[in-house]
């Protein structure tokens, strides 16, 4: 409807409003319609319907628009969160201990747990399951006890994990020594160890990193290579984090792994 057309509406109902207000007075108790009100709520309500779908477009290109600003803005960070992990698999590749770069980048929730049981361990899965990858995590450490047994006291990573009979462990002592284990069917396998050197106790920490290609496992501790191993026990499994008591005393050694950054090798 035309703007012309709505005020000639408006005109032919305000003219009836006067000749009904002076021929015919209201009964007693009834209101009086206000003609010409309801006469302006029409001629608004049909502007309005026609201008609402311009309005609707306007605002979905304005919602589609932040959308995109907002996704725009969410890559930029991820790839400056990224960026890090990048260069240091790169420098893997450069160094002869990867053959590949290509891969996805991924930020695990930190770990931190307590833990207070002689010769054993816990860890908490991550959520991923990668079989070719590297990881690496910021890791603080406190015992209790002066006195633990540093060798069984540490934190690290449970990988390939299939149930807790079936898995491999990867751990920084303590004592400064990287061990790797497995379990296989329920029984422990040593898969051996070597000296990176003194670790604060009884509280410190690192940078640990893992890297899993294939059957081949190789450990660092503040960038540099400690302990590498071949095995071919499990191909593919969940990726956790672990933590190593070594006494009972109190909480035992509480482990923190922040920052951690996950790269799934292609």
């Amino acid at each position: 409807m035309s703007h012309r057309n709505l005020k000639l509406c408006l005109a032919v109902l305000l003219i009836a409003a006067v000749a009904c207000s002076t021929s015919a007075p209201a009964p007693t108790g009834t209101p009086t319609p206000d003609l010409a009100a309801t006469a302006q709520a029409t001629a608004t309500a049909a502007f309005d319907l026609t201008a609402t779908p311009a309005r609707a477009t306007q605002v979905a290109a304005q919602r589609q628009a932040t959308r995109q600003a907002a996704t725009a803005q969410a890559i930029v960070e991820a790839t400056a969160q990224a960026q890090p992990m990048v260069e240091a698999i790169q420098k893997l590749v450069d160094d002869g201990y990867l053959d590949r770069s290509e891969g996805k980048y991924f930020a695990p929730r930190d770990f931190y747990e307590s833990w207070a049981q002689l010769n054993w361990y816990t860890y908490q899965d991550t959520g991923y399951a990668p079989a070719n990858f590297v990881v690496r995590a910021d890791a603080q450490w406190q015992s209790a006890s002066d006195k633990a047994d540093w060798w069984n006291s540490g934190c690290g990573f449970v990988f390939r994990e299939q149930d807790v009979d079936n898995h491999y462990l990867a751990y920084l002592g303590l004592d400064g020594w990287v061990y790797f284990s497995a379990f296989r069917n329920g029984n422990f396998v040593d898969l051996g160890g070597a000296r990176y050197g003194k670790v604060g106790v009884p509280s410190g920490g690192a940078l640990l990193t893992l890297m899993v290609d294939g059957d081949k496992f190789t450990f660092f501790v503040n960038g540099e290579r400690v302990y590498s191993k071949v095995d071919q026990a499990f191909a593919s499994g969940r990726l956790a984090m672990t933590l190593l008591s070594g006494t009972n005393k109190d909480y035992g050694t509480r482990c923190l792994m922040k920052n951690v950054e996950l790269w799934e090798l292609k």
